[in-house]
């Protein structure tokens, strides 16, 4: 096997993790955060740079030794911020604010959920917190891992989902068709309905009707008016 030559300097001594350090730098990142979210407004939702701004402002070649982290901290504000489409902007209502502290525990655990052995705690929550979910939804006792449902999808035939017909308004969220793919459901059965952007009750319910009419059974979604239809 080939090696890549270095001319790093050797380090006498490398301390993986040292708790005081982290205790300090966790400490500025977290006042950097709120300091950031305290002056979001005051900075332009679309980023003004150039293209190629940041290409320009980056060494041509990586630093041959760990950057102080009051320089990464400096570069981030001066650099990284610059850049960025300022998308949890109250100005801009694009998405909701991160869970920063759940994420947090997830970097500190570092939990690898395979199986119950390797992370009993982690499949005990998702468990858990599914069978809220599922609950919520008002779903069945068959869709709960009380039930016989639960863990992944798996063992359902693919005809069923070759069945599925799912369809929304053209300004229903790309994440809805993402997630009717993620679960088996063919790209060619995602249907928009388009009427002056929204989903129309009037188009909705000859839809509904004619489905009815054909003998198929109807799943609804009552956030915002998705339905779901298969044949029984």
């Amino acid at each position: 096997m080939g090696r890549i030559d270095s001319n790093f300097p050797q380090i006498s001594h490398f301390d993986p993790f040292n708790p005081d350090e982290f205790r300090n730098q966790a400490h500025q990142m977290v006042d950097f955060i709120a300091d950031y979210f305290q002056n979001i407004e005051s900075y332009p939702i679309l980023s003004q740079v150039q293209h190629g701004y940041l290409w320009a402002n980056l060494p041509e070649n990586p630093p041959d030794r760990p950057k102080p982290f009051e320089t990464i901290m400096n570069d981030v504000q001066n650099k990284i911020v610059p850049g960025m489409t300022h998308w949890l902007s109250p100005n801009f209502f694009a998405l909701r604010l991160s869970g920063f502290l759940g994420e947090m525990f997830c970097n500190c655990f570092n939990s690898v959920g395979f199986n119950w052995l390797a992370s009993p705690t982690t499949t005990e929550l998702e468990m858990t917190v599914m069978t809220w979910l599922a609950d919520m939804l008002k779903l069945p006792k068959s869709f709960m891992f009380q039930g016989s449902g639960g863990g992944v999808i798996t063992g359902i035939g693919a005809d069923s989902f070759n069945k599925l017909v799912v369809y929304g308004s053209d300004q229903t969220h790309s994440t809805f068709a993402k997630v009717c793919k993620t679960i088996g459901i063919s790209a060619r059965n995602i249907t928009t309905l388009v009427d002056e952007f929204s989903l129309s009750p009037f188009e909705l319910r000859t839809v509904v009707e004619a489905d009815m009419a054909a003998g198929l059974s109807l799943f609804e979604s009552r956030d915002d008016l998705r339905l779901i239809r298969s044949n029984r």
